[in-house]
Parts: C-alpha cells; sequence; structure tokens
C-alpha cells in the first residue's frame, strides 16, 4: 500500500520580549522587591517561586494595589540564584525570572 506524500505544517507563536510582571528591583538581595502588571487587579493573589529544578521554595499570599502592583516582599531568605515567579489570581497567572544575589562586602 503507497501513501500519498503529505505535508507537515507548524506555527510558531512568539511571546512578546517585555514580561508581563515587573519585578524590582531585579537581580537583588532580596529586600523590598515588589511584583507589578497591568493585567494583575486589585485584591488577593498567590505568589509562588520554584528554583530551576521546579522545587517549590517559596509561597506568599500578596495583596495587589489599585495600581496593579504588591507591596515590599522579603525574598532576602533565597539563596543566590535564578529563580521561577508564578502570581496567581482568579483565572490568571503571570510568570516571572527572577535573580537573587548576595551583597559582596
Amino acid at each position: 500500500c503507497k501513501s500519498p506524500p503529505f505535508e507537515v505544517s507548524s506555527t510558531i507563536l512568539s511571546e512578546p520580549c517585555d514580561q508581563l510582571v515587573s519585578i524590582f528591583p531585579n537581580p537583588s538581595a532580596g529586600t523590598g522587591i515588589t511584583f507589578s502588571s497591568q493585567e494583575l487587579l486589585e485584591g488577593p493573589a498567590d505568589l509562588t517561586i520554584s528554583n530551576v529544578e521546579g522545587k517549590i521554595v517559596f509561597v506568599k499570599s500578596i495583596v495587589i494595589s489599585n495600581v496593579g502592583s504588591s507591596n515590599g516582599i522579603d525574598l532576602s531568605i533565597l539563596a543566590e540564584g535564578v529563580y521561577f515567579v508564578s502570581i496567581n489570581q482568579n483565572e490568571t497567572t503571570l510568570n516571572a525570572k527572577y535573580v537573587s544575589l548576595r551583597p559582596q562586602f
């Protein structure tokens, strides 16, 4: 049995370079970190931070202000490295990368 030739096509959707969540300051030593986004609504949200191995290392309930940002959050307990931030609010999940640094003395 001989099948007719077929064509495979795919579409690659590229995400914009701008992240939907802004983390400030980033990188940092972890004190006074704020998260902001036009996608976030005023009210409660869940913050989850995972390390590069996918292990959840920090979870906190946060409150988003009417301008779409959180109050300063202390992440100084995180070791130096790269982390993945996830903010969940209602049906919306926003992700970003955070770099934790340790001050040099």
